[in-house]
């Protein structure tokens, strides 16, 4: 069980303490990603295995990034990652408009930032 840390609640990020260490995630030195680079996921859904799910970033706005990944309910927090195995971002929500579905991430320098604070 994990122990709250820190919140962010303008960004939705919280930083959570746990007992047990896991090894550490990587994160990509670059913030900037180039329209329609691969990116992957990694998600477990509640009636299936691990899946990893593979699409493409399409643009950044306002503090987060756009993907062509589709997210499901419960994935929220998932990391995303390059080809390097980094992370690049992180799930928040899904976008439906016009019928295209779109996963919106936290952007990296977003993330970097709180955790550099905390």
């Amino acid at each position: 069980m994990g122990k709250v840390v820190k919140t962010d609640p303008k960004d939705d990020l919280a930083l959570i303490w746990i007992k047990k260490p896991l090894p550490p995630l990587q994160l990509a030195t670059a913030s900037r990603l180039r329209s329609f680079e691969s990116i992957h996921q990694i998600v477990h859904p509640m009636d299936k295995k691990c899946v990893e799910k593979v699409g493409y970033f399409l643009y950044h706005f306002n503090h987060q990034d756009f993907f062509t990944i589709r997210s499901e309910h419960g994935n929220s927090g998932s990391p995303l990652f390059n080809q390097n195995g980094e992370v690049i971002s992180m799930v928040m929500a899904t976008n439906v408009c016009g019928g295209i579905t779109t996963t919106v991430g936290r952007d990296l320098k977003t993330l970097k930032k709180f955790l550099a604070a905390h």
